[in-house]
């Protein structure tokens, strides 16, 4: 009995110690009030404009997140992955209107999380130390802007096709960045 309960304890600190962390990076939301759309056709709407910007090893695909708890509803994501990075794209009706937001995080270690949370230092800081060089620093920006650009696109797309307001350069940009 007692080599099962020390098993347990250590699967419990491998997965605590390597289990990865995500730690948020940016975040961009916008609601459109009194503006529904398709979130399938908005997310294919997305899925095109990130294939044709090709960017390398990035990978796109459909995820799910529970809306309130894990035994109830599911929302699904588009998550765009490139490297360390993720992005979680949501699309959904929100009363009269619809929202779109996106979180960036970055896939981190026990450790990492850690160092950064006991430092008081801001994510952003602590992604600009813990990247290597200035062009990883360079390819991580520019899949920021790429994605969050095929994002705003999608965003036009959808509304000049219904008939609604296109997003102002202020709306565009990412409110709060960490």
């Amino acid at each position: 009995m007692l080599p099962i309960i020390f098993l347990i304890i250590f699967i419990l600190i491998l997965v605590f110690v390597f289990f990865p962390r995500l730690l948020v990076i940016s975040r961009w939301h916008h609601l459109f009030d009194k503006f529904q759309f398709s979130v399938q056709d908005f997310y294919n709407e997305v899925e095109r404009g990130i294939k044709e910007r090709e960017l390398p090893g990035v990978y796109i695909f459909r995820t799910e997140h529970p809306e309130q708890s894990v035994l109830l509803a599911q929302r699904e994501y588009l998550r765009v992955r490139y490297e360390h990075l993720i992005f979680e794209i949501c699309a959904s009706p929100y009363g009269k209107g619809s929202f779109v937001s996106w979180w960036l995080y970055r896939s981190v270690s026990y450790f990492e999380a850690k160092a950064a949370q006991s430092n008081s230092t801001s994510a952003a800081i602590y992604e600009s130390l813990a990247t290597k060089t200035m062009y990883q620093m360079d390819k991580a920006t520019m899949f920021k802007e790429s994605v969050h650009l095929a994002v705003t696109k999608a965003i036009e797309v959808m509304s000049t096709a219904k008939g609604y307001r296109t997003l102002s350069e202020i709306e565009m940009i990412p409110k709060d960045s960490v």
